[in-house]
């Protein structure tokens, strides 16, 4: 196809397109119902569609739309419309004096379909659709002398042609570039190059001809805040980027939706709102990226709270070896240890309600679980086992904890609870008198988990969802699957050879838990004992929780002490996670598909130490 520059010519858009797309709400994959029910719904809050694509996935037809507040011009939008009601609306629209503003071309089953937006305003203009690859050049050329230039240009294909329609205003601006039927290749190249020039992605069209994508944009030479563009970008790596850049701070200024080899694409640009220093979001994502090359990580996720405020988030590297999509801030990973906190947020909130305490007895007669599991035979250390023991890590001395290779949680991997737990009792006395040791013990959450269960009636997993993830806003944690085939749609792959060869569903309580970087902010200012917002527990339970034993002061019910700061890390073959709660107002995650390595701590310490100007706002 051919492909030419058109140099020095005027400016695209301006104030009455580029502001309305710096979206609202935005949404991608709706149907033509869905597209209807949320105009509906916006339209009662004052919102208007400043932002309207067409693309088929399967032979089915989706929509890419964003509603903003507007420019208080009246408007008007339709959408799957033949060529010729496209013209019938054109005529009809014409002689009340709307004018198209947005048309996008897709094709359905081989022929053209239009969506389009109109506006009531004046102006010399020229629209045109149905133009071929010579023919739209020509239409350019042609303006061009008379004064005109591109406003807006969208590429589709039908069959095995390309075609264009475009909008011409007679207006001013500053220098730009124009490109249509670019490869991928050369479309990315050229960001690159005219980048160096001056020049910023102002619109960017996507289509697919004869099962390959070409792409047509505009370029701006003009100053500035920071830009970002991407392109060939699945559904879920869409969302990913869209979502790496709104928690940097960034906004939606262009978006188109294509197909190719009959897969939903995307391609976009985003500007900078300025809510980070430049030189901060540099350092923060410099010191991350470099420290992934150094140690051979494929994906990680960071969250950063300050002073109970999400303030920056963001997934980096890929999601797998085959899609090779970004990584997000909502990407789920396993978080391994990083659950303790969870259940330990989970047992204290039931302690403060009255269901259970934590000086409860956990097994024989008139304990909590009484003789459910074993032969009931239970050793005297076993019977003065309380709830604290558990959380603590001193309840079962060393033939309970996760040294030498020797994990109950690691052993006898065809029982599921009831059964492993049985077995330690019977096989596996403790040690140590309760309460005298600390020894570090997976299964000793697995107990509190089944615990969790007796007390509420609940699985954990539901009882959990319900009462501790939901309120805080969190709706996609899971427990983790074993196999790679149980991986969730926006779950990160493990690339440690052991990473599918656990029971890692059996590890619920202490280690089973999937979650994001979002989520986990989400969580930890509802429990950090700050009134930045509301807290899960109320202040003495949070000072109970975060309590050092007399064995260890380091370690309360279920959070590391170091001083003023509460963490745990998590590690599990492929996994990596560290949850820190400072005590001068800074929270943060990081989660990497990579085996936990002590030097991630180290990393976020440099991160979070090397930011000179921390923003005001909250993503949350």
């Amino acid at each position: 196809m051919k492909k030419r520059i058109i140099a020095w010519i005027a400016a695209f858009l301006g104030v009455c397109v580029f502001a309305p797309l710096f979206a609202a709400v935005y949404h991608h994959g709706l149907t033509a119902a869905d597209l209807q029910q949320k105009y509906q719904q916006y339209k009662q809050r004052g919102l208007r569609i400043v932002l309207l694509d067409g693309y088929t996935v399967g032979g089915k037809v989706y929509y890419l739309a964003a509603w903003d507040k507007g420019n208080g011009k009246p408007w008007r939008f339709h959408y799957g419309m033949t060529a010729k009601a496209l013209q019938n609306k054109f005529k009809s629209y014409s002689k009340e004096g709307y004018r198209p503003v947005q048309v996008e071309g897709y094709s359905v089953n081989g022929k053209a379909y239009y969506a389009a937006i109109w506006e009531k305003r004046s102006g010399a203009y020229y629209f045109y659709f149905g133009l071929s690859n010579k023919g739209f050049q020509k239409k350019f050329n042609d303006l061009r002398k008379k004064g005109y230039r591109l406003r807006w240009v969208s590429g589709y294909g039908v069959g095995k042609k390309d075609y264009y329609a475009a909008i011409w205003e007679k207006r001013s601006g500053p220098a730009y570039r124009v490109h249509h039927g670019m490869s991928s290749q050369s479309y990315n190249k050229k960001v690159n190059d005219y980048a160096k020039q001056g020049y910023r992605p102002v619109l960017i069209s996507g289509y697919d001809v004869n099962g390959k994508d070409y792409y047509a944009a505009i370029w701006e030479k003009r100053s500035g805040p920071r830009w970002s563009a991407r392109h060939r970008l699945s559904n879920r790596g869409y969302q990913n980027e869209f979502d790496n850049h709104h928690f940097q701070g960034f906004r939606l200024v262009h978006a188109s939706a294509y197909s190719r080899n009959g897969k939903a694409q995307f391609a976009a640009i985003w500007e900078s709102r300025g809510i980070w220093k430049g030189k901060d979001l540099n350092h923060i994502n410099g010191t991350i990226t470099k420290f992934m090359k150094k140690k051979d990580i494929k994906g990680a996720a960071v969250g950063i709270v300050k002073d109970g405020r999400l303030v920056f988030a963001r997934g980096y590297g890929f999601m797998d070896d085959k899609t090779y999509d970004p990584v997000g801030p909502r990407s789920l990973f396993r978080i391994a240890s990083v659950s303790k906190l969870i259940t330990g947020v989970a047992v204290m909130k039931l302690h403060e309600e009255g269901r259970l305490n934590i000086e409860d007895k956990v097994f024989g007669s008139g304990a909590l679980l009484g003789k459910k599991y074993g032969k009931k035979k239970y050793h005297s250390r076993e019977k003065a086992i309380r709830v604290r023991h558990l959380l603590e890590h001193t309840a079962g001395g060393t033939t309970w904890d996760n040294q030498g290779g020797d994990d109950p949680m690691f052993q006898k991997l065809d029982y599921d609870h009831a059964k492993l737990i049985g077995w330690v009792l019977d096989k596996r006395n403790p040690s140590a008198n309760p309460g005298s040791t600390y020894a570090y013990s997976n299964f000793g959450y697995c107990v509190l988990g089944r615990v969790i269960e007796q007390v509420t009636g609940q699985s954990y997993e539901s009882y959990v969802r319900e009462n501790i993830l939901k309120p805080c806003g969190i709706r996609s944690m899971r427990i983790a699957g074993d196999k790679e085939s149980q991986r969730r749609w926006n779950e990160v792959k493990y690339f440690d050879k052991n990473a599918y060869g656990m029971k890692v569903r059996r590890m619920d309580a202490h280690g089973g838990w999937l979650g994001s970087a979002l989520d986990l902010m989400r969580f930890i200012v509802r429990v950090d004992g700050s009134p930045s917002k509301p807290d899960l527990i109320d202040r003495s339970t949070f000072n109970l929780m975060t309590t050092g034993s007399n064995a260890n002061m380091n370690y309360g019910k279920g959070w590391s002490i170091n001083g003023g700061n509460l963490f745990h890390t998590g590690a599990l073959p492929g996994t990596g996670a560290i949850l820190v709660r400072t005590g001068n107002g800074l929270s943060w995650v990081f989660l990497a598909n990579k085996t936990w390595d002590g030097d991630m701590d180290s990393l976020m310490w440099e991160v979070v130490n090397g930011v000179n100007n921390w923003p005001s706002v909250d993503f949350f």
